[in-house]
């Protein structure tokens, strides 16, 4: 929210003198999440761990990184977004696919079939939050139409269908490391901010083809989201 409205042009400020604050540890990971002795309360924090995670990679496929807004001494700048998109070659098992993924607005895959089976990855995620949150799956499947949720055929496509893509970076999956991983796949929105030419470059194990450099933030100011059914509509008075 804070994100598009900075995009479209609202001036944000921040007091950091407010008498109530909204203190997260508290309220999502129980009263007794620092009591290393309460099992119970471990259990909720792990759990509380994990749900925060999936909703980060969330964030960071829309924004292609995890920030707040850059910060100057005008005010927030408003945030940038390049469509990156991979090919990801010799895909030994999901979770390591998935660990690289999120970093990416659309992936080609050699082997199509691996996009069901990262759907099936998609549609668990949501079983921690209901889990912590007392919803049923009863209720999920009810009420779940109303979310946006994850496409995996929207985001992996067969590398027999390339389309030409504003930036597009080529790797083996399996000479990555965790280093590749954390200093430059999860940088590229900066790496590429802060690239001012076009073309075809090499850097350790990967191809890189810029072909056009668009901020395409704007973009993302408006969303759709899915239409309530009449059915689920409620008035408060």
């Amino acid at each position: 929210m804070l994100l598009r409205l900075i995009l479209n042009g609202v001036s944000i400020k921040q007091t950091w003198s407010a008498l109530v604050y909204h203190f997260t540890c508290t309220s999502s990971r129980g009263p007794a999440w620092f009591d290393k002795t309460n099992t119970e309360a471990q259990q909720r924090l792990q759990l509380q761990q994990l749900a925060d995670r999936y909703e980060l990679i969330r964030f960071i496929k829309n924004w292609g990184k995890f920030s707040h807004g850059d910060l100057s001494n005008e005010g927030y700048l408003p945030p940038k977004f390049y469509k990156i998109s991979a090919i990801i070659k010799n895909i030994p098992n999901i979770p390591e696919f998935l660990n690289v993924e999120t970093f990416f607005d659309k992936v080609y895959v050699e082997d199509p079939s691996i996009i069901p089976l990262i759907q099936n990855s998609y549609n668990n995620e949501h079983k921690i939050a209901n889990q912590l949150l007392n919803i049923s799956e009863e209720d999920w499947e009810k009420y779940n139409y109303m979310y946006n949720q994850q496409s995996s055929q929207d985001r992996i496509k067969s590398l027999n269908n390339l389309q030409e893509e504003d930036i597009l970076i080529e790797f083996d999956l399996t000479q990555i490391s965790n280093n590749d991983i954390s200093e430059f796949i999860s940088q590229l929105q900066l790496i590429i901010d802060q690239t001012e030419d076009t073309g075809k470059f090499q850097y350790g194990p990967f191809n890189i083809n810029i072909t056009r450099k668009v901020d395409r933030a704007k973009e993302k100011i408006t969303i759709t989201n899915p239409i309530v059914k009449k059915e689920h509509l409620y008035t408060i008075y």
